[in-house]
This record gives C-alpha cells, sequence and structure tokens, in this order.
C-alpha cells in the first residue's frame, strides 16, 4: 500500500502529463474523448499501480487487487458504475464548472479529484474504512456497531441526507 492515497497521487500527477500532452489543450470534442480514455488509463494505473494494463479498467484491477478471484472483474465493474452514476455530486458539480471554463480535460479531472478529498464527500472513505477494520477485528459484531451508536458515531452506509428513503440505485 502507498503512504499517499490515491486521490493525493493521481492528483500530482495530472498536472505533469498534461504539461506533455500536447493534445491535452484540443478540446474538440474527439480529441476530448481521446484524452478522456488515456486519463482513465493514467488513473487506472495509479490505482493500481502498474504500467501494465488489461484491456477494461475492471481486468486491470483484478489483475493487481484480487487476482484470484473468478468474479472480481464483474464486481469492479459494477462499483465503477456505481460511483460514475452517483447523481450531482459536489466532484462532478466542480468538474463541470471547470469544464464549462474550457479548462483541458486533466485540469477537469483535478478539480473534481481536489473536491472529492473533502471529508463530506470521497474523504469520507478514510473514516468508512477504520469502521470497517473496528467492525472486522470484532469477535462480536453486533456488540461493536452497538458500541459505536452508543459512543454517538455513526454506522456509515445509512441515513444519508440525500437518500432519506434510500438509495434509489440500490
Amino acid at each position: 500500500p502507498h503512504a499517499s492515497p490515491f486521490p493525493s497521487r493521481a492528483e500530482s500527477i495530472l498536472p505533469f502529463v498534461s504539461a506533455r500532452v500536447p493534445p491535452a489543450y484540443d478540446l474538440r470534442p474527439r480529441a476530448v474523448a481521446q484524452s478522456g480514455w488515456r486519463i482513465v488509463n493514467l488513473l487506472t494505473s495509479v490505482a493500481a499501480d502498474t504500467a501494465d494494463l488489461a484491456p477494461t479498467v475492471e481486468e486491470t484491477l483484478q489483475r493487481k487487487w484480487a487476482p484470484r478471484e473468478k468474479h472480481a472483474a464483474d464486481l469492479f465493474r459494477q462499483a465503477l458504475i456505481l460511483c460514475a452514476d452517483h447523481e450531482l455530486n459536489v466532484s462532478t458539480f466542480t468538474a463541470r464548472c471547470v469544464a464549462s471554463a474550457g479548462s483541458n480535460p486533466y485540469a477537469v479531472v483535478l478539480a473534481g479529484l481536489g473536491a472529492m478529498e473533502g471529508i463530506k464527500h470521497g474523504g469520507m472513505s478514510a473514516r468508512i474504512e477504520t469502521m470497517l477494520d473496528d467492525v472486522r477485528n470484532a469477535t462480536d459484531i453486533r456488540a461493536a456497531l452497538s458500541e459505536r451508536l452508543r459512543r454517538g458515531e455513526q454506522v456509515y452506509g445509512f441515513g444519508h441526507p440525500l437518500y432519506p428513503g434510500g438509495d434509489p440505485r440500490a
């Protein structure tokens, strides 16, 4: 595992790469789509810590993160789709604002990643990981979750203010 989280690693490489890829500044639709594919491949490489990319993002992630899991690629694809289909969240809105200003695709993604690091958005992942570690290490999961609630801590994944009736994607 890396000392720095994925968004930080991605944010450090995107400006470096965009400065060395002249087509990044071509804002015609076809060129933007091509830059998008380059960015997806770059970010997959950063996330999986590999230059050996498989034909699809999910296959690359399976190779690096779950090579012995038969259906891992399908699960990764489903998780990516759920993340992409998350309405107009903070990072998406930020990215759209930056794109509407005529910025190059690398700057657009960089802006979205910056917004995602906030503790009320993607930064929540660190809290969730800690909660899952606590529960995973507990001998009695029900007691561990009850103890969280007694301490006034949340059980993350339930009661999101945007989805008071439950997440419609479920």
